[in-house]
């Protein structure tokens, strides 16, 4: 399971069972499907994320 929260309030954006993690070196890429909608709340706060696994 794989939750996205946006830390500030910590409102639920996304949770899924289907996602993959994978370490590219200085960073890490988590993929996962999701609307156009949901992945423009998610890009809006990308810095302010809490992912949990």
């Amino acid at each position: 399971m794989l939750l996205i929260r946006h830390s500030i309030g910590s409102r639920l954006l996304r949770q899924t069972e289907l996602y993959t993690i994978e370490n590219k070196g200085g960073h890490w890429e988590i993929c996962l499907p999701v609307d156009e909608e949901t992945s423009l709340k998610i890009l809006n706060f990308k810095h302010e994320l809490n992912v949990f696994r």
